[in-house]
């Protein structure tokens, strides 16, 4: 029987992080998302040795904005969950999550730079 993988309908956005700390990801995640979930998300999907998972709820920044009259309004941004998630291990660098995917993209790509009915814009 096939295993059942359920992919959460939350985004999940991996964010840059400062040179402090290598064994610590950075996370955008969806509100609703709590820690179990996303540690299942992790190990489950991508494989991950996580740790342990710290999370906080930020509110969206107030932005001043001027209409066609010359009036303030204030606009918000939206609330969003931002989770820091400390790995056992530093995963590889090269990650090939989708491999699958890009060897029939890679076969065409070839296939055309050998083709001489194709014109290159930098060449004859």
């Amino acid at each position: 029987m096939p295993v059942r993988q359920w992919f959460p309908n939350a985004p999940i956005v991996l964010l840059r992080a400062p040179c402090r700390d290598t064994m610590t990801a950075t996370f955008r995640v969806g509100k609703d998302m709590s820690k179990p979930d996303l540690k299942e998300y992790l190990t489950k999907i991508y494989q991950l040795p996580v740790v342990r998972i710290t999370t906080a709820n930020f509110s969206g920044k107030i932005k001043q904005v001027v209409d066609y009259r010359g009036k303030r309004h204030p606009i918000k941004r939206a609330d969003y969950k931002k989770a820091w998630v400390q790995l056992e291990s530093v995963p590889e660098a090269n990650f090939e999550l989708f491999k699958q995917w890009n060897e029939p993209r890679d076969e065409l790509v070839e296939a055309s730079a050998k083709d001489p009915g194709i014109r290159r814009m930098d060449g004859p």
